[in-house]
């Protein structure tokens, strides 16, 4: 891996992040407390950070957009943040300005590692020629699985009956993926998936048309989206092997799915929900 950035206002929390990971083998570890540094994407080979390391607990400074502008002047360098807060409010903040992974404080040192290590292989190209790659480097230490909770619910039962069902889903994938067994059920899953576009999608679009929602088109354009990367999964695998690097590229595209449409663009009808 490449360069890491940290962004954290406390010397003592800082220096135990640059040394865990340091002793975890990442060698390119900057912290940085000057939150007004500027030029984050040297040009140098090797300076462009491959992930960034963000504490949302600095009151003195707007941390949102401190995300954003890392995200514009690195090139969408993937962010972790830190916090000692886990309220909705804050997580759907962090997420919408582009945050792709969370860990609490206090938490142990393989949970900041396997979160680091994860961020780094999402935003590498999945390819079956990409030998580094690996399902266990994947897991490691990393737990990836996602519950239903009260957060996730929209207040309308059909739609938050069928969320449920692609979090039970998502999690057997997960659980068998770990369980060594994940190729066996990659089918069934492309199979609920292609079923869930035409059937969840639908009911989603017609309760926002009958409430006139003004996000409707924007809404549908995602569904859309989504539709045709199911369509893509399912025409390239009509007679080829299942490798490990499509279990862990759908886990992570459905995971994405999960945290930003449902608990972004979705909750966005739950404000409607309370004056119908």
């Amino acid at each position: 891996m490449g360069k890491i950035l940290i962004f954290e206002h406390t010397s003592v929390l800082g220096y135990k992040m640059k040394r865990i990971l340091e002793q975890n083998g990442f060698q390119n570890v900057e912290l940085i407390k000057d939150y007004n540094r500027t030029n984050l994407n040297q040009s140098q080979p090797g300076q462009r950070p491959d992930c960034v390391i963000v504490d949302l607990d600095n009151r003195k400074q707007d941390m949102i957009q401190l995300i954003r502008k890392i995200k514009k002047e690195t090139y969408d360098a993937p962010v972790i943040s830190i916090s000692g807060a886990s309220d909705l409010s804050t997580l759907k903040k962090a997420i919408g300005a582009g945050c792709r992974e969370f860990v609490l404080k206090p938490f142990e040192s393989e949970t900041l590692v396997s979160k680091v290590y994860k961020v780094y292989y999402e935003g590498q190209r999945v390819t079956d020629n990409n030998e580094s790659f690996k399902m266990g480097e994947f897991f490691k230490g990393n737990a990836i699985s996602l519950k239903w909770s009260d957060d996730f619910a929209i207040g309308i039962e059909q739609i938050d009956s069928e969320h449920k069902q692609i979090f039970e889903h998502f999690n057997r994938l997960y659980s068998m993926m770990r369980e060594g067994h994940g190729h066996e059920y990659y089918q069934e899953l492309l199979g609920f998936l292609a079923d869930y576009v035409n059937t969840h999608f639908e009911h989603e679009e017609e309760y926002q048309l009958s409430v006139s929602f003004q996000e409707y088109q924007k809404h549908k354009e995602h569904h859309d989206k989504f539709r045709e990367r199911i369509k893509e999964i399912m025409e390239s695998h009509t007679d080829q092997d299942i490798s490990d690097n499509d279990l862990i590229s759908i886990s992570l595209f459905i995971k994405d799915w999960l945290i930003h449409h449902i608990l972004l663009e979705d909750m966005k009808l739950k404000e409607i929900v309370k004056f119908v």
